[in-house]
């Protein structure tokens, strides 16, 4: 044993359908006596497997610190990581240094299917699923060809009756479980919500996404303080996701936490795509604490011009000349909703 870290097993043993916590333990112990890139790879694919994405990309990052000779593998694993985990600009990033991105198989296609799918490029997306439906064969009634075509062509309203009528049935393909978790929720019964998500989270404990939906039908049920500690897990999950980020500020808000929620909604990147929304909800935030100066400069610096936005700014001055307290704007400060 005091070897233990100086040979790597072979491969065939972590290729084999063993207990993936077991093998994070067995290489952990091998990583503590010496660290070398491709224990930390099979370490890190161990944690994709078991959905801790945050865990394989701290492991990913040292292989790449660590080692002069990065393979297609290690690529592949790590652009799939940074899909998991919303990182989709370096996801591109590491696809376009590798050949696997014109060569793509049946193994790193639900990579492709998942980053453009994502990323919201629906062409590149289609074109992945409509290889995917070849490559696995997969006949009408499959539940991923359902969904996912539906899905593609823009039609939210069969995948909601669907999951009306039908409870998941795939629990490994990570993909429908989200779509399920994102869209049941106000058509499945709480019951049947609740089955799910304790199903998938018994079996990934650790996978924030899971963990927030689970938050979310928490506070559904108006069981606030579970929701908060789970809300709470997420971000040490992944502190730097901003929609999790976004959805605990929100989170705050509905329960009237403003102060909090102001706090979160701060957290927000201005080039993130939820950056208009947090300020708007930041700005009714404020506004319920009675700063009303502060709340129109938020929306004032926002200079919304988009029509399906400016909903927000009707919202806002509807509270912004209702609140009561001692700040007084004139009325002429109000923007021009035709302009």
């Amino acid at each position: 044993m005091e070897n233990k870290g100086e040979e790597i097993p072979p491969l065939e043993i972590f290729d084999k359908p063993l207990d993936v916590s077991k093998q994070i333990v067995y290489l952990t112990s091998l990583i503590n006596e010496n660290p070398q890139p491709q224990l930390l790879f099979y370490r890190a694919r161990a944690y994709f497997l078991s959905h801790q994405y945050h865990l394989a990309k701290i492991d990913l990052d040292q292989l790449f610190n660590k080692s002069n000779e990065i393979n297609e593998e290690y690529i592949f694993l790590n652009a799939w990581v940074n899909v998991r985990l919303g990182n989709l600009q370096e996801a591109t990033e590491l696809t376009n240094l590798s050949t696997f991105s014109a060569n793509k198989t049946s193994e790193n296609l639900p990579m492709f299917f998942e980053l453009y799918a994502n990323g919201g490029i629906k062409g590149a997306a289609k074109n992945i699923f409509n290889m995917i439906q070849v490559k696995d064969k997969l006949s009408e009634k499959d539940e991923f060809n359902l969904i996912g075509s539906h899905l593609l062509s823009g039609d939210t309203s069969f995948v909601i009756s669907y999951f009306s009528k039908n409870t998941l049935k795939d629990y490994q393909n990570d993909f429908l479980v989200k779509t399920y978790l994102k869209y049941g929720s106000n058509v499945s019964t709480p019951l049947a919500y609740q089955k799910v998500c304790l199903e998938v989270l018994q079996r990934y404990p650790l996978d924030a996404y899971y963990l927030n939906y689970w938050a979310k039908f928490l506070s559904k049920m108006r069981k606030f303080d579970q929701a908060e500690k789970v809300f709470q897990k997420t971000l040490q999950l992944l502190p730097s996701n901003q929609e999790l980020v976004f959805d605990l500020a929100k989170f705050y808000f509905d329960i009237h936490h403003y102060a909090k929620a102001t706090l979160y909604f701060e957290k927000i990147d201005p080039v993130n795509g939820l950056y208009p929304e947090s300020q708007y909800w930041k700005a009714i935030s404020l506004l319920y604490q009675g700063k009303k100066v502060e709340a129109k400069n938020v929306i004032d610096s926002l200079g919304i011009k988009r029509v399906n936005q400016k909903r927000w700014l009707i919202k806002f001055y509807q509270n912004y000349f209702t609140r009561n307290d001692s700040t007084n704007i004139k009325i002429d400060s109000i923007i021009n909703l035709n302009q």
